[in-house]
C-alpha cells in the first residue's frame, strides 16, 4: 500500500531531502515510457548497427564507439547512410569538433548524440531540416551558432558545455519541446525566448542568470521550469501568466520573495525555493489550490503567516521558526512535515490537527519534552526527535500502533540511556517492550 507520494525533489544536486528515512515510498507516478523493440542487425568491435521499432515503425540506428573509422572516405559510410539515429562515444578524445561529412553522409538523420567528448563545435550541416533531437551533454560546446536552421529540433540537450550565451536567433526554434542547458555559464536568455511557444520543459539551472525574460510569459505550454542555481534574486511578475506549470524549482538563488502574480500558477503542484533568502513563506501561496509539495529549507524563515490546506509534503529545515505555528497547523491535508533544525522548544497540542501526518521530523531543536498526547497521532509512523533536548519518552509511545520508525539518537539530555541501546538493538518493538517494564522513569546507569 502506498504511504506517501513525496512530490518535488531537487534534482540538480541530486537533493533527495537528505534525511534518512524520510521517503516511505512503495510506487512513484511516473510517465510511462513508449514501447520500443530493440533488434541487433550487426556489431563489430568500432560500432554497432541495430534497429528500433516505435509504433510499428522500423528505424536504423548506430553507436560508434571509435571516431576513427568515420573519416571521410571511409567504407563504413556505406552502413551509416541509413541511419536515422546516431550515438557516438570519443573515449580517446580524438574529435575538437564533428566533421561536417558527418551530416552530409547521413541524409536521413533525426537524432544526433554525442557525450563526454573535447567537441568544441558543430558543422552547420548538421543544422537542417528533419533533425528532431540533439543530445550533446558533457562536452565542450562554446557555440551553437546556426540552430536555427533546425526547424523541426524537438529536443535539445546541451547540459555541461562552455556556452556563455545563446544565439540572438534561438528563439526561432519553434518546435522546441523539451530544453536543458543546465550547467553552463549562460548570463541571460535572449528576449525572444518567448517564442519557444511548444515548449513544454525548460532546465536553465547551473548557469549564471540573474534574471528571466519578461517574455516567459509566452511559454504557455511549459509544466516544468528549472532555475536552481543561478543568480536570480527575483522572478519576472509575468511568470505567473503560464497556465500549465506544474513542477518549478528555484534553488540555490537570491530569493526573497515572489511576484504577486505567482498565486495564478493554477497548476502548480510542487515547489522548491531551497536555499534562498526568504524570512517567511509567501502568503500568496495559500491561494495555490494545487500545490501539494512545498521545500523551503535553507533560508530565513521565521514565520508562516497563512496556512497551505493543500499541501501534503512540507519542508522547513536549517530555517528560524521559534514556534510550530498556526500558519503550519493550518496545513491540515500534509502527511510529511519536517521542521528540523530550527529553533523550536514544544511541540503544540494543536498538531493533532494534522490527522493526515504520517511523517514528522523535529531532529535538532530544543525540543525538552515528548507530550502524552503524542498516541493521538493514529496515523503517524515516523517521529525524529534526534539531537533534541528531550529527557525522557512517555509511556504513551507504547501505544502508537502505527508506528515504525523512531530516531532519538544523539538526545544527550535523556535521563535513560538504555533507551537509546534498547532501540537501536531491537528496534521500535524492543523499546515498547522496554517502557511497557520500566515506564518512563530513569533506568540505572
Amino acid at each position: 500500500m502506498n504511504e506517501l507520494i513525496v512530490l518535488g525533489l531537487d534534482t540538480c544536486l541530486h537533493d533527495t531531502l537528505n534525511v534518512t528515512f524520510k521517503l516511505n515510498i512503495s510506487s512513484l507516478d511516473v510517465q510511462p515510457s513508449r514501447k520500443k523493440v530493440f533488434t541487433t542487425i550487426q556489431v563489430e568491435c568500432d560500432y554497432k548497427l541495430y534497429s528500433v521499432t516505435v509504433h510499428n515503425k522500423t528505424i536504423p540506428c548506430a553507436k560508434v564507439f571509435n571516431p576513427a573509422i568515420l573519416e571521410k572516405n571511409s567504407k563504413t559510410w556505406f552502413k551509416l547512410s541509413p541511419v536515422e539515429r546516431f550515438e557516438l562515444e570519443d573515449p580517446e578524445g580524438i574529435l575538437t569538433t564533428v566533421p561536417k561529412h558527418y551530416a552530409t553522409n547521413m541524409e536521413r538523420l533525426e537524432s544526433f548524440s554525442i557525450t563526454w567528448t573535447r567537441v568544441k563545435s558543430l558543422p552547420n550541416e548538421l543544422f537542417r531540416e528533419g533533425l528532431k533531437t540533439l543530445s550533446l551533454p558533457r562536452n565542450q560546446l562554446k557555440t551553437l551558432n546556426g540552430i536555427e536552421k533546425a526547424v523541426d529540433l524537438s529536443n535539445l540537450d546541451v547540459s555541461s558545455n562552455m556556452l556563455t550565451e545563446l544565439p540572438k536567433t534561438f528563439g526561432q526554434l519553434h518546435s522546441l519541446t523539451t530544453l536543458n542547458i543546465s550547467g553552463n555559464a549562460i548570463r541571460e536568455l535572449p528576449e525572444n525566448f518567448g517564442s519557444l511557444s511548444q515548449l513544454r520543459m525548460l532546465d536553465c539551472s547551473c548557469n549564471r542568470l540573474s534574471s528571466l525574460p519578461d517574455s516567459i510569459e509566452n511559454l504557455l505550454e511549459l509544466t516544468s521550469l528549472d532555475v536552481c542555481n543561478n543568480q536570480l534574486i527575483a522572478l519576472p511578475e509575468t511568470i505567473g501568466n503560464l497556465p500549465k506549470v506544474e513542477d518549478l524549482r528555484a534553488r540555490g538563488n537570491q530569493l526573497q520573495s515572489l511576484p504577486h502574480r505567482f498565486e495564478r500558477l493554477s497548476r502548480l503542484s510542487s515547489l522548491i525555493l531551497r536555499k534562498n533568502k526568504f524570512e517567511e513563506v509567501p502568503p500568496q501561496l495559500s491561494n495555490i489550490s494545487s500545490l501539494q509539495s512545498l521545500n523551503m529549507r535553507e533560508n530565513s524563515i521565521h514565520s508562516f503567516p497563512k496556512a497551505i490546506p493543500s499541501l501534503k509534503t512540507l519542508i522547513l529545515d536549517l530555517n528560524q521558526l521559534t514556534d510550530i505555528s498556526n500558519g503550519i497547523l493550518g496545513c491540515s491535508n500534509v502527511q510529511m512535515l519536517s521542521l528540523e533544525n530550527n529553533q523550536i522548544m514544544l511541540i503544540p497540542r494543536g498538531i493533532l490537527e494534522l490527522r493526515s501526518l504520517r511523517l514528522l521530523y523535529l531532529s535538532g531543536n530544543d525540543i525538552e519534552e515528548v507530550p502524552e498526547f503524542i498516541e493521538d497521532f493514529d496515523h503517524l509512523r515516523h517521529l525524529s526527535l534526534r539531537n533534541t533536548k528531550i529527557r525522557r519518552l512517555p509511556a504513551a509511545i507504547v501505544r502508537m500502533d502505527n508506528l515504525r520508525l523512531l530516531d532519538i539518537d544523539d538526545c544527550k539530555e535523556l535521563e535513560d540511556r538504555y533507551l537509546m541501546k534498547e532501540l537501536r538493538d531491537n528496534g521500535i518493538a524492543g523499546l515498547k517492550a522496554y517502557l511497557t517494564e520500566n515506564g518512563s522513569a530513569p533506568g540505572d546507569v
